[in-house]
């Protein structure tokens, strides 16, 4: 029985996969994102520069800051364009390949005018996208239900050198996935009006969350390997845990739903990309749209 290779979750007791997993997540959020975030609230606080990339001017310079705004512009860029992919693979696939790119340059579009919003309307969609992904995490863990006590006891057999990769690996995924992503959302603190509401910001909004989410795919995924919905030389996931075994006629409607549930990381990245792109904000919709 396996998961994937880039998970966290460990062999053994589910509590000190869980404790791994939660200082991992702890670690990650202190070294990206509290940082970061406490300078920029810190620097603002002085009346001085208010972004990260102020503070990266006055830190390395002009020049190494232009080469790094370059790179987060490119790296959101690739990002949105991964996560606009995957509905755009699910749903649009079987079109002609002009309905395709007519339709995903819509579906840019879109996401760019809804992710440019004031605070409060960006925070309710936020707060849609998150409970509408809570509803279908609940949903794969009830169809996985069969597998549930051989997750509990953690019934996993590596070798101890795979136990030491896995962990590695999924350390390294981690960081190359949110790492960058937490890094330009410091940019927050300088919002914060004192350094125990940022503080606040990186315990109960990044490092609970992602430790739960974290938790809950494992378990979910060892769940999902011990159950009936498993298939052998796929990943066991949310997808399998709700996808295996569907009627045919029901797929399309639970792809569209899933594929809402990334709307809410794509218009994160819109917003972060319109605040650190090198580009106008109008090259920028282009540049995702290609």
């Amino acid at each position: 029985m396996t998961i994937t290779r880039s998970s966290l979750w460990q062999p053994g007791p589910v509590l000190r996969s869980v404790a791994f997993i939660a200082f991992i997540s702890a670690l990650t959020a202190v070294l990206f994102f509290l940082g970061p975030a406490l300078a920029a609230q810190r620097s603002a606080t002085r009346g001085n520069s208010r972004s990260i990339q102020g503070l990266l001017e006055e830190s390395f310079g002009t020049l190494p800051a232009l080469g790094l705004k370059i790179c987060c512009t490119l790296y959101l860029i690739r990002w949105l364009a991964y996560l606009i992919g995957i509905p755009a693979f699910l749903l649009l696939r079987n079109l002609p390949p002009i309905e395709t790119a007519a339709l995903a340059a819509g579906l840019v579009i879109f996401l760019f005018v809804t992710g440019l919003q004031n605070p409060l309307t960006s925070a309710r969609m936020a707060f849609f996208s998150n409970r509408l992904g809570i509803v279908l995490l609940i949903a794969a863990i009830i169809r996985a239900r069969h597998g549930l006590p051989a997750a509990l006891r953690g019934a996993l057999d590596w070798p101890a050198r795979d136990i030491a990769i896995n962990a590695w690996h999924g350390i390294l995924y981690l960081s190359l996935s949110v790492a960058p992503l937490l890094f330009l959302a410091s940019s927050f603190g300088a919002r914060s009006r004192s350094p125990k509401q940022v503080a606040k910001i990186a315990l109960f909004g990044l490092a609970i969350p992602l430790c739960l989410t974290l938790s809950s795919q494992g378990i979910l995924a060892v769940a999902t390997s011990a159950s009936e919905l498993y298939r052998p030389s796929l990943r066991p996931d949310i997808g399998m845990a709700l996808g295996s075994g569907v009627a045919a006629r029901a797929v399309p409607a639970m792809m569209m739903i899933a594929t809402l549930t990334l709307f809410g990381a794509a218009r994160f990245g819109v917003k972060m990309l319109a605040g650190t792109s090198i580009l106008p904000t109008r090259l920028a919709y282009i540049a995702a749209i290609t």
